[in-house]
């Protein structure tokens, strides 16, 4: 049975960004049944405020971040590879442990004066097992915005999930369940795609690519015509 997305591409938790790491994203109860548990073990083991620092200088655009994880995924064989100082060597930033004890480390800062940077690891705990998991997140400046991506799109979707096809990586897309036709027309075969999941033989990993249209969001509208742009990558 394939393996849905453990989320969806309008969720909007900030992870690594101290000033709303206690915050529940308005979409979470959108999650998908098979991952609520694990998603609500990260959110509160993420209640207290991060390490991460918020500088007005950005120390990494949002292409240097994106390339440079490419760059880390093709050099790694797992999340286990992504130790603090590898990961603070490949991405070229400085990493830090979370200041309330908890084992998750990274990297959090503004990009541009509506969007935020943040990734990192953090360790999963769930029916008695643990692992890691790298979590990367474009994030709105103030939270619940909805401005367009352009500025930070410059290295975007197709671009992006290209490349990990290139490397090797198998993609497997995930949708929403699609909306129900008028009574007498054809039924469509899916609804939005929720995101991109890739997984390689030669590698213990899989990433999922979540999608943002690059436009102006609405909250009613979601997002107008543009480019896909990355908004969220996880990876276990």
């Amino acid at each position: 049975m394939a393996i849905e997305c453990q989320m969806s591409s309008k969720d909007n938790h900030r992870f690594w960004l101290p000033a709303v790491a206690s915050v529940l994203s308005r979409y979470e109860k959108r999650l998908m049944k098979s991952a609520i548990t694990s998603i609500l073990l990260l959110t509160l083991s993420l209640a207290s405020p991060a390490f991460a620092q918020h500088t007005t200088t950005p120390k990494i655009t949002a292409e240097q971040a994106l390339r440079r994880l490419l760059t880390l995924i093709s050099t790694s064989l797992s999340v286990e590879d992504f130790t603090p100082q590898r990961l603070g060597q490949v991405m070229g930033v400085p990493i830090k442990w979370a200041n309330d004890g908890a084992k998750r480390y990274g990297f959090g800062t503004s990009l541009t004066p509506q969007w935020d940077i943040g990734f990192g690891v953090n360790r999963i705990q769930e029916s008695k097992k643990e692992w890691p998991r790298f979590e990367f997140f474009l994030d709105p400046n103030p939270r619940g915005a909805f401005p367009p991506m352009t500025d930070i799109c410059q290295f975007d979707y197709d671009h992006f999930t290209a490349e990990l096809e290139a490397m090797g990586f198998h993609r497997t897309p995930d949708y929403d369940p699609p909306p129900q036709p008028p009574i007498g027309q054809q039924p469509l075969l899916h609804g939005r795609l929720r995101c991109d999941r890739f997984d390689h033989p030669d590698k213990r990993m899989l990433i999922e690519v979540y999608p943002e249209g690059e436009g102006v969001r609405t909250q009613d509208q979601g997002s107008k015509p543009g480019r896909g742009c990355v908004k969220m990558i996880l990876i276990n």
